[in-house]
């Protein structure tokens, strides 16, 4: 299947090119990001444990 018009052929370099203009990319935004995503994982580990304790409980009275 071909396209009427045919689609422009990008490079690699062009693809790169504008992906380091975005403000995502530059090393202190991905650094921040870094550390949120860090952040939300340890809150993430603290809420599983939280409940595993309870259910461990939970199942104790069950027993």
């Amino acid at each position: 299947m071909s396209l009427e018009p045919p689609a422009p052929n990008i490079s690699w370099d062009e693809v790169v090119e504008e992906l380091e203009d975005k403000p995502w990319a530059r090393p202190a935004c991905k650094l921040m990001m870094d550390k949120v995503l860090q952040a939300a994982a340890s809150k993430v580990l603290v809420f599983r444990i939280l409940n595993t304790r309870e259910e461990i409980n939970r199942l104790n009275i069950e027993i």
